[in-house]
């Protein structure tokens, strides 16, 4: 660089944060490793997904616009920086290899570009100016849509039809890690008993030194024992299939298939960059990979006929989500499968049991209640559910109420063994209380609003969220404008007391910006789920206030925007809150049970990044300044 151009950087290094606050001890270092740059009006500095992101630019003059190019050329996200402003930087802190937005020149500009590594090295070095970008980029998630932003991938998956590319997904995706194994000296009976423990269709035969020799599956177990009248007393190595064939985690699933189409083998080791092993792949997996699509997945379920493949299936949920987290499906969608999955497990479990036990002796219908009932499921969920039928002569009322007690009973007893716990708090179709004919219901309704004590008031919120899962829906819609029609004449008192019962769960913000932890049992975190539950809260209030019978959080908001009760920034700002809460949540109880654990909703702040941390401090400050809002509006007061 000439003098000019040295003298012209030292100046923004002292005067545009966060470089101004760096020691001047850094500058020559700065001055060193920086390279200038000048670019004419309508340059492409950076092209989205495509190019690779080796530095990180501060303009000196001009300015550049920066957006993400859509399918059909349609320019989102789209921003403006001038001088003294840095672009590249939030992209290297996500650890992403290629530019999350195009950047255009739209005048002569002048940029100075540092090396990936040295802004790395600042970053590690002086936590000011990592605190500079977090803030900034922690602020700008809540606007505009940031959150989708980040999470696109060069091939999104935005629904079910989507998210089906199996063929081109790395073989990783499909890796069973607990591989079943067994000493080359034990006998063929011993490895029949571990495949039969383990439920699995071959056993992989290993050395002293766990090292793989060969796999034995059913096949050899009948062509080459029972066909062949072995003694099942023989060491297993003398049938098992060797040598085995090995490929990378990182190639393509197609790859895989052909290879073992070639070698006429039906199963393959997996080893990572390292050479390590990772675990087994099998024909059949990569095969049936269409599957492993939501759509296809989905439409499997209605052909299982036990509650033990119901629970497999339910198992596979965590895979599932990990890949279409992977891929960038935004966590709505990913709530919708979850939620849609669960959904087909109970009706298969309903119409099982009706068939057991006989044809309905009246109309009725099977309510999923609170997160399922929104459709905003997770994979750490319990049982919320209940039965309303419809009123039959004093005469026949004993039969009917033990037929739908049993139902109730028999489905939630499946229900559980198939991996959705009971209710703690017996909110079931298998107790007596949540298992009524219409008229009760009714009744209970009217109850709620009309003596709102805290216990009503707790009960009625889990009540709302309610849709139709199995049944004659007329039943729930006659409820429901029962319902509407007394909240409208007498229900202010109803939503002050829910408000109040709203406002005892505040953001989990500490003092000096910190967090506030919740403990259990051996850990404490963040309660994410309590954390979300003051914006669901907050919008089954106002969706009440204004007669709105959406069960979907992003949906009821949604229409209060549409009602303008809630402004466009509102909305906004409320949305993208709750929903990268949800993408931290689903994402913490995969890694959860891929690690073996049982899912839960305590995020250990330690675990997220720091952009991730400011950006829940930032959402939990929204969340204070809308539950003042709610104070205001249905109880007159702050307190």
């Amino acid at each position: 660089m000439t003098a000019t151009h040295t003298a012209e950087l030292t100046d923004l290094l002292r005067d545009v944060p966060p470089f101004s606050g760096l020691p001047e001890a850094t500058h020559p270092e700065l001055l060193q490793r920086c390279e200038r740059q000048e670019h004419p009006a309508g340059t492409i500095l950076y092209r989205q997904d495509t190019t690779a992101l080796h530095h990180i630019c501060l303009i000196a003059e001009g300015e550049v616009e920066k957006y993400v190019q859509g399918e059909s050329g349609e320019k989102t996200f789209a921003e403006t920086f001038g001088r003294g402003e840095v672009f590249g930087a939030l992209s290297i802190m996500l650890q992403s290899e290629r530019a999350l937005r195009t950047v255009c020149t739209t005048q002569a500009t002048v940029i100075y570009r540092w090396p990936r590594e040295t802004f790395l090295d600042l970053l590690d070095r002086y936590p000011a100016f990592q605190e500079y970008f977090a803030d900034q980029f922690g602020r700008r998630l809540l606007k505009g849509g940031y959150v989708n932003m980040l999470m696109r991938r060069p091939d999104p998956a935005t629904n079910f039809q989507q998210a089906d590319l199996a063929f081109t997904q790395e073989v990783r995706a499909f890796v069973n890690p607990q591989v079943n194994t067994i000493a080359a000296s034990a006998s063929i009976r011993e490895a029949a008993k571990s495949m039969t423990y383990f439920r699995r269709g071959y056993v992989l035969v290993v050395n002293p030194e766990h090292e793989p020799l060969g796999i034995v599956t059913d096949w050899d177990l009948r062509e080459k024992v029972v066909a062949a009248g072995r003694d099942p007393e023989s060491p297993v190595s003398s049938i098992m299939s060797a040598p085995l064939l090995d490929i990378a985690a990182s190639a393509h699933s197609y790859e895989a298939i052909l290879l073992m189409f070639r070698y006429k083998v039906n199963h393959l080791l997996v080893r990572d960059a390292q050479g390590r092993l990772t675990g087994l792949v099998t024909l059949d997996q990569l095969l049936n990979a269409q599957g492993k699509s939501p759509f296809i997945f989905i439409q499997s379920i209605a052909d299982v006929y036990d509650t033990e493949g119901l629970r497999r299936k339910w198992e596979e949920m965590p895979q599932i989500v990990d890949t279409l987290q992977g891929r960038g499906t935004r966590p709505v969608i990913v709530n919708q499968i979850i939620s849609t999955v669960a959904d087909a497990i109970a009706q298969n479990i309903v119409r099982r049991t009706i068939k057991r036990l006989g044809p309905p002796p009246a109309r009725f219908v099977f309510v999923a209640l609170g997160s399922e009932g929104r459709k905003e499921q997770t994979l750490a969920t319990d049982q919320d559910n209940a039965i309303i039928y419809e009123a039959v002569p004093e005469a026949q009322a004993e039969t009917v109420a033990a037929y739908f007690l049993e139902l109730g009973t028999q489905v939630c007893d499946e229900l559980n063994t198939a991996g959705f716990a009971y209710c703690h708090g017996n909110l079931m179709a298998k107790n007596p209380e949540w298992n009524q004919p219409l008229p009760v219901w009714r009744e209970k309704y009217r109850n709620w609003l009309e003596a709102p004590v805290p216990e009503h008031v707790m009960t009625a919120a889990t009540f709302f969220d309610c849709r139709t899962l199995y049944g004659d829906t007329y039943l729930l819609d006659t409820l429901r404008a029962h319902f509407l029609d007394i909240l409208g004449r007498q229900g202010q008192g109803f939503l002050a007391q829910l408000s109040r019962a709203a406002l005892l769960n505040k953001p989990p913000l500490g003092f000096f910006g910190g967090f506030q932890l919740t403990e259990s049992e051996d850990k404490k975190g963040v309660n994410i789920k309590r954390a979300m539950s003051t914006i669901s809260d907050f919008a089954r209030i106002y969706a009440l206030r204004h007669h709105l019978w959406a069960t979907h959080t992003g949906d009821r908001l949604r229409e209060l925007r549409q009602r303008e009760v809630l402004d466009p920034e509102d909305h906004n700002e409320l949305r993208q809150a709750y929903y990268f809460m949800m993408r931290l949540r689903l994402a913490h109880q995969t890694r959860q049970i891929v690690e073996g654990l049982p899912p839960d909703n305590l995020i250990d702040p330690n675990q997220l990044t720091k952009i991730e941390r400011v950006t829940l401090r930032e959402i939990f400050k929204v969340i204070e300044k809308y539950q003042k809002r709610l104070a205001i509006a249905f109880m007159g007061t702050l307190g």
